[in-house]
Formats: structure tokens, sequence, C-alpha cells
């Protein structure tokens, strides 16, 4: 980082470390915290070692949700009463079963031009297709990506998920299935569609989408018959392998900006294309091309291979990305779509469901294991909307947009996530939700932000992304600052600034993972607080409170990266929007939220130490 402002807040007594780690003075400390100290370092890798590709795709993985059963320390009684309880919630919803029609997500067909940048036109359609929650896109006549997988392998095994379906709606976990091969997967996939459609005098081969969709719910509502199904679910592309040729580079789609060259004749077309899912997170316009740490399940597709009802169950993203999904090959894929502006009214429905279950489990939703008919959603209120998808069409979800479905025999997909510019506000309030869960984030949320506003150059970024940024940026500014003063104000003298990488790569990302706050999970960015009574325990800035009864005069503030470094990153976003203004001519009055206050004010860019105004003395 270069020339930050020097740091206005009120003086805390402090040590100033250098740029490699040192051990905190007697004078500075009631007790020397070694251990929390030692973890929370950068852990730089031994010189001359770096990770291969596959390596990197692998080292580092989504975290998957967990599904949750009942401890092991439950009575029977507290099983049998919750037994009951959710027989009973089941039992209503079986009355309600019955077919509704529901109305059709939105479905575009791009022109080859509107193809040809794929990010930009996946933001055109953005406000239209949030609507529903979910959408669909068909790619120009000719696309025609080469299916990169041998279903007719023997070798590469991979493990699948059991599914009951008939138990999906009281949101237990899900078992272990048996392991595969591509070939035998799907051999007992086509035999099971065979067997379940024969014994019930129906014609596999004529079977309609919504015979298909009727039977389906029939074993969801009515508990039965007892019908499991395995679904092979996030594989693993460094061990099966992607659908998509690949190209050897990572960044393949950051080579071009903006438009490509279409050629769907040609095969290299497809290895660096932005609609290759291996391509698109780095796309020219998606924030996570800054994400130098590759994660599987977020900016590394995953793998699905699907049979007959195998189900992805009621969820929005992590972070509340948007996702896209890839129809590679097989039967088609019904999916449901609540837009993001039902989400809270879905989630109070389904706590009446299985309101048991989200007693013992109130992340319940995060476990991806609960399906409801829409039926039942519809009737209390919540739109919701519905689409299937064939092979060689996309599918994409929008920011906290839950969404559901179930495959009707096998087939491949493949899915990952990415985030556009506007995404930011609905990061803040999935991090905020997992901190009310105690629940770790994929990754860090205020690191993102930070790097993203004083590092990145912000080309192609419009005034309202710039504004976004801009007030997430204030946000974390004035509740850093505000806690500080108010530790001070409680008498906190103790401080160390330590060295803060601000980068998103593998190194840092790992530290992230260690500094996490001891109450809510939360990943400590900016600074946190650790206490001589406990030194291997850290708090974020919140919840110092309830770390311990110590006096405050015991514990230590943390500093990785301060609020002037803060400060730096909102001049540098004021700048670019300043300059964005004036390339488009407009008046530079614009109404601000500058720390929860509309301002009228664009000389407010021209700001001094104490974030006052030099021409209209407007203190932000």
């Amino acid at each position: 980082m270069t020339n930050p402002s020097t740091s206005p807040e009120p003086h805390l007594h402090h040590n100033q470390l250098s740029s490699t780690w040192l051990a905190p003075s007697r004078d500075s400390m009631a007790s020397r915290p070694e251990t929390l100290l030692q973890e929370c370092t950068q852990r730089p890798r031994p010189s001359g070692t770096t990770l291969s590709g596959t390596a990197r795709r692998s080292s580092r993985c989504k975290k998957r949700r967990t599904d949750s059963e009942l401890p092991a320390s439950d009575s029977r009684a507290v099983k049998k009463m919750l037994k009951l309880a959710l027989a009973k919630s089941i039992v209503e919803t079986k009355m309600e079963h019955k077919s509704v029609p529901l109305p059709h997500g939105a479905v575009f067909y791009p022109t080859q031009e509107q193809f040809a940048d794929p990010i930009k036109y996946i933001a055109s359609i953005e406000h239209e297709a949030a609507r529903t929650g979910i959408c669909k896109i068909v790619p120009p006549r000719g696309w025609n990506p080469t299916f990169a997988i041998d279903l007719e392998d023997d070798h590469v095994h991979f493990g699948t998920r059991k599914q009951k379906i008939h138990e999906l709606q009281e949101g237990r976990a899900y078992g272990k299935g048996r392991t595969h091969t591509f070939k035998s997967f799907r051999g007992d996939a086509d035999a099971f569609r065979k067997r379940w459609f024969s014994s019930r005098g129906l014609d596999p081969t004529t079977t309609t989408s919504d015979e298909v969709e009727q039977e389906y719910w029939r074993v969801v509502q009515m508990g039965g018959p007892r019908t499991e199904v395995e679904y092979a679910n996030d594989l693993d592309i460094a061990q099966v392998g992607s659908g998509f040729l690949r190209s050897s580079k990572r960044f393949a789609s950051q080579a071009t900006k903006g438009r490509e060259a279409i050629d769907f004749t040609n095969p290299e077309y497809y290895r660096n294309t932005g609609w290759n899912l291996n391509n698109l997170p780095d796309a020219y316009g998606s924030l996570l091309r800054h994400l130098g740490a590759a994660i599987n399940g977020i900016n590394v597709p995953w793998l699905y291979c699907g049979m007959l009802f195998a189900s992805f169950c009621w969820h929005a993203e992590d972070n509340y990305m948007s996702s896209i999904n890839y129809h590679h090959f097989g039967a088609k894929k019904r999916w449901y779509g609540i837009p993001s502006s039902d989400a809270e009214k879905f989630e109070a429905v389904m706590r009446t469901q299985v309101p048991e279950r989200f007693r013992e489990s109130p992340d319940l939703l995060l476990h991806l294991t609960t399906m409801v008919a829409p039926s039942v959603l519809q009737d209390r209120g919540v739109r919701v909307f519905t689409l299937f998808q064939e092979p060689g069409e996309i599918i994409l979800t929008f920011p906290k947009a839950y969404h559901s479905g179930f495959s009707e025999g096998f087939n491949c997909n493949e899915a990952v996530n990415f985030v556009l510019p506007n995404w930011i506000d609905f990061g803040k309030e999935c991090v905020e939700m997992y901190r009310s869960y105690g629940r770790v984030s994929i990754f860090s949320h205020d690191r993102f932000v930070f790097h993203f506003g004083s590092t990145q150059s912000l080309d192609g970024y419009s005034v309202a992304d710039c504004e976004m940024l801009l007030r997430e940026l204030r946000r974390l500014f004035h509740e850093e600052r505000g806690y500080k003063k108010a530790f001070l104000a409680e008498g906190l003298q103790n401080v160390e600034e330590l060295s803060g990488d601000v980068m998103l790569d593998e190194q840092s990302m790992d530290v992230d993972d260690v500094r996490q706050c001891f109450l809510c999970k939360h990943n400590v960015f900016f600074s946190g607080v650790i206490c001589a009574c406990h030194p291997n325990r850290l708090s974020c800035l919140r919840h110092t409170k309830q770390m311990c009864d110590c006096a405050i005069r015991k514990r230590t503030l943390l500093q990785w990266v301060s609020t002037a470094e803060l400060r730096y990153a909102i001049r540098r976003v004021q700048t670019k929007m300043r300059a964005l203004k004036e390339e488009g001519g407009t008046s530079n009055l614009s109404q601000l939220q500058l720390g929860g206050r509309s301002v009228n004010c664009y000389c407010a860019l021209d700001l001094n130490k104490s974030m006052t105004c030099r021409r209209c003395k407007r203190s932000l």
C-alpha cells in the first residue's frame, strides 16, 4: 500500500512493529500471548516452492455446508418429541399436496454480438432476470462445445451422497452413497429411471416433464413410497475432469477485455471464452478475478452427475454470490427460483414447516437438505418461478435468490460462482447473517472489499459501482473508528501495530482461516482484541466484552490495517468517482450516503485529515 494518510484517531500508546513480527514489549502487554501471535502471523512458504495449477485448485476448498444430525447426547425422550413434532408438521404438509402451475423464470436468447462479452451481457439482463431469482440463457445457434468427459470411463472414481427423497421435507442429513465411475453411475441411473416408471405403468421414453414433476412432489410431500437415489455432487474437477476443454492458463478469459472473437467452429474458442466455466469467474468485469486463491466451488467449478429425482434442496449461494450452471449432457434438470425480495418471507415459511428442526439447527437452510413444495410457498405468499434446463443451456442464479431443483434422469452439469460489482451490499448482508450463526465465511469480506478499493484500478466500473464500494468502505471505517474510540474511553492502553497483508492470495487467505473471532467466527482482518487471561483467544471488535471479565487494561488491541489505511482506500475510490463524473460530463453534485447521512457534496472529495471538506467545511 502506498501513501496512506496519517491517522487522526485518539492517541493510543503503542509499539510500532516492523514488517516482520516482533515480540510485544512488557510495557505494552500484561502477558505475552505468544501462541496467538504466532498463529496470526503470515506464514510464508519456503523459498523455491511453488504450487502447480492442479495443486492450487485442490489446496483450498469451499467449505461444504454441514449436514446436521441430533447430538449423540440427546435423550430418547427428546428425540421422540422431535420425531413427533416433525411428523405432525409433515402430516399437515401432506394434506396440502396439489399441483399448481408456476410462472416461468426469465429466458434470454442473446445474439452473437451480445454473447461476445459474457459479463457485460449478464450485467445487462440482471435487472430483469433477478426479478425471477433465476434465469436461463440459450446460446446463439452454432454454440457446440466439446464435452470433455468420457462417460464410458471406468477408471476415475468418485463418491456420491444418498438422498432419501421421501424424507427431504424433514431436513435430515444425507447418507454416504457408493463409490462410482462415470460408467457405473450412468448405468445405475438409467436402470433406476426405467425401473421407476415401468413399475408404475409408465413408458420411461415418453414420460413428460410435467409427469416427472408430479411424481417427484408426490413422493416428497406424501413421504412415500420409500425412494432412495444417489447424487454425485461437488465433484472436484482436478480429480474427475471438467466438462469443458481447459486452457493451460488459469486467467485465460482476462486476456480479452470485453468482446471476444466468436468462432463456434474453433475448439480454441471454447478453451478461452468467458462462457467456459473455468474462465468466467476471472473474466473482465467479474469481481472474483481479484481473488488470487483458487477455491473449489467458488472460482473453480464443481461437476455434478444426477439421476432421476436427485435433488439440490433450497439454498442461496455462499456469500450471496451469483452462480452459473451449464448443462453438459443428459436428461433435463428442473429448477425453482425465488427472487431476493422474497427471501425473508421464504425463510419465515420454511421455519413454520419444520419448526423443531430449526430450533435444533437455526442455520438449517445452510445445510442444503430441506425441500418444501412450491405450492406450499405460493400459498403463503412467496413468489416461485420455474425453469427446465436442457443440454447446452445456461442457468444463472442471482444474489440472495433461493433456488432448488432435481434431475429427470442421468445428466452432467457444471457450476461456479461469480460476482458483479453491485454484489457488495449482498455480500455484507450475508456476512452479517453468518456472524449471527457463528459460521465461517468462505473468504474474508473485509479483506475483499479493502483489497478492491485500495489496490485495484477500478477501470470499467461505473459511478454507481464505486458508490456502493465507497459506502461499504465508509461503514467499515466508522465501525473500526467507533469501537477504538470507545475502548480508549474505557481505559484501553495497549496497542500493537502489526504487519498486515492486504492481498487476496492463497497465503493471505490461509491467515484468515486462523484469525477468526472466538464467538462469531468473523475473519478478523483490520483489528482484533486479545486478553492476557486467554492468549489464544481472539475477538473481533464487536465481541470484546464477551471474551472475558477482565479489566480492559489487561487487553491488547492488535491492528493489522489501520483506519488511516481505510481512509486512503476511501479517498482513492472518491478520486475515481470524480474522474468518472468529469468524463461523463455530469454535474459534480450527487447525493451520497456518508456515515449514515445523505450529503449533497462532491467537493467532499477534497478532504482534510479530520474527514472535513476543505471547501464547504462539511464533516463526513
